[in-house]
């Protein structure tokens, strides 16, 4: 993923993942690499100690996954091996970014700041880097209050989602 005048950079979107939130992540990334690109070919040259330039401008693939999540690793897995990435930047998912977390370590490639709903029980360490924990930080939270009250009965309302039915299975 790293060359003489590219780091090339890959997004992930799940086929579970919101269509307009992935648009809109898609168009920030693709904007973010522009500017940056546009960045570098307006200012000088930096040298190496072996006096190349070491400016290089960044290529931004996506990788949209298709099918059930069982089949999401060996998509990732070819999709590197016929275009190998420097890093995963981003990303988006709904309920399943497991498969995704797991190429990531196997891979040994840097997975940061995905947007998705939960993060994978067992994120600590590895490759990649979350911004939180997603709405398992918030079970978390109503939980430890509601064992800390003394409530007799709890009435729960959620969004018959995907989301919202792991949240309310997990509370």
């Amino acid at each position: 993923g790293l060359t003489e005048t590219s780091v090339e950079i890959a997004t992930i979107v799940t086929p579970d993942a919101d269509r307009e939130a992935a648009a809109s992540m898609q168009a920030v990334l693709a904007a973010c690499v522009r500017d940056i690109n546009d960045a570098l070919r307006h200012s000088p040259p930096s040298a190496t100690a072996a006096g190349k330039t070491a400016m290089r401008s960044l290529k931004l693939a996506v990788w949209q996954l298709k099918g059930d999540p069982t089949t999401w690793q060996q998509q990732l897995q070819r999709r590197y091996k016929q275009a190998p990435v420097f890093a995963v930047v981003s990303g988006i998912g709904a309920t399943d970014w497991m498969p995704v977390h797991e190429f990531c370590d196997q891979t040994a490639l840097p997975c940061l700041l995905p947007n998705i709903d939960f993060v994978p029980a067992n994120a600590d360490g590895g490759q990649s880097l979350y911004f939180s924990r997603g709405l398992q930080a918030e079970v978390d939270v109503i939980a430890a209050a509601l064992s800390a009250g003394s409530a007799t009965s709890v009435v729960q309302i959620f969004k018959r989602d995907a989301a919202g039915s792991i949240v309310a299975q997990r509370l």
